[in-house]
């Protein structure tokens, strides 16, 4: 089902790419929801702001989860004041 594919993909990429350390995580508001904030490491060593993944939650579960990777995407968010950098 949708629900295992999901955990599936968080568990095996996602949480290997935080624990190798290659992107940071950030728990953020958009849209009025509780979202995951990406941020990639670059070759110079800084974290840039990569993708936004909104979650929309009922009933205590994860119903819908709104992915947004393009630039073109994220100039909303920045403009709501999301960081385009961590440290």
């Amino acid at each position: 089902d949708a629900g295992r594919a999901v955990a599936r993909f968080l568990a095996n990429r996602v949480t290997e790419a935080v624990r190798e350390r290659r992107f940071r995580a950030a728990i953020v508001q958009a849209n009025g929801r509780t979202s995951g904030g990406f941020y990639r490491q670059s070759d110079d060593g800084q974290f840039s702001f990569f993708a936004l993944q909104v979650l929309e939650a009922r009933d205590g579960r994860i119903r819908v989860i709104d992915h947004f990777m393009t630039p073109g995407s994220h100039a909303a968010f920045f403009a709501g004041g999301l960081e385009r950098t961590r440290a």
